[in-house]
């Protein structure tokens, strides 16, 4: 049963990449895990299938759609929603919530994605997400609070104090290998700072089930006129980097971050 596990596994590893990719193409991926308290293999098999929507992204209006999305987010923005302290405070208690009720389903996506099994999935990925929400919980009124600060003679008997706004209009795009880590970590201090997000999720080619269900979860949990998603390929990311952003979070290859780069720089 073992060597079985093992052949199918190694198997799949194999597979050129074009199987990977074909729409109709389905993988039986088997994944063992060993328990070693209990001494047996458990098989856990996970069909992946690959929408056939990936055919069509390259003929997507990209730029209408990234600029219909940067449009309603700065416009939330300007509103000065997200500068109320509660509305930061529900918005990552609603984020928690997201991680911890659907934490089996971003399993199985990761799974899925990238073979990694449950625990993987979760030590490496979503337990980080989970702690780094908490600590912004935790420091939120600490850290929006007035710091004083001292004034010379001069200015006496007046008093200075040192307040942090929020920059804007936040653009998150994470890394394939660890998609839900990447892309969610840096959202937990955007919405706790009171900044509208744009995330860019990774391209479906690599990740498919992780994409596509962070973006189903952040429209379902978040408030989406302050947090949207884009998916999609190359081309949804280079339309993606065109508006001018007041903060980048990037994690990526030094190709693409020269890109990203070079993008930042035309709005500095």
């Amino acid at each position: 049963m073992l060597s079985s596990v093992l052949f199918f596994r190694c198997f799949t590893l194999l597979l050129p990449q074009r199987y990977m990719t074909c729409p109709r193409f389905f993988l039986l991926y088997a994944v063992h895990i060993h328990n070693e308290k209990e001494a047996h293999i458990n098989t856990q098999y996970c069909i992946y299938v690959l929408s056939t929507t990936t055919t069509t992204m390259a003929n997507t209006d990209w730029d209408a759609a990234v600029n219909s999305t940067y449009t309603t987010l700065r416009s939330s923005f300007k509103s000065g929603k997200t500068r109320d302290l509660e509305w930061r405070r529900q918005q990552l208690q609603q984020f928690k919530k997201m991680i911890f009720e659907q934490k089996k389903f971003f399993q199985t996506c990761l799974q899925c994605d990238l073979h990694k099994s449950h625990e993987e999935g979760y030590l490496m990925e979503i337990n980080p997400v989970m702690h780094e929400i908490q600590h912004c919980l935790d420091h939120l009124d600490e850290w929006t609070s007035p710091t004083s600060k001292s004034v010379n003679i001069l200015n006496l008997p007046g008093s200075c104090a040192l307040y942090k706004d929020p920059l804007g209009v936040v653009l998150v795009a994470g890394a394939w290998n660890y998609p839900i880590n990447l892309c969610l970590s840096p959202m937990a201090g955007a919405i706790a700072a009171g900044n509208c997000i744009m995330l860019k999720v990774p391209s479906s080619k690599y990740s498919q089930k992780s994409a596509s269900g962070m973006a189903e979860m952040v429209h379902k949990y978040l408030d989406n006129d302050c947090i949207r998603v884009i998916e999609g390929d190359r081309h949804a990311m280079t339309a993606v980097l065109k508006p001018r952003y007041d903060k980048i979070c990037f994690t990526g290859g030094t190709f693409v971050g020269k890109i990203v780069a070079r993008a930042a720089a035309e709005h500095l």
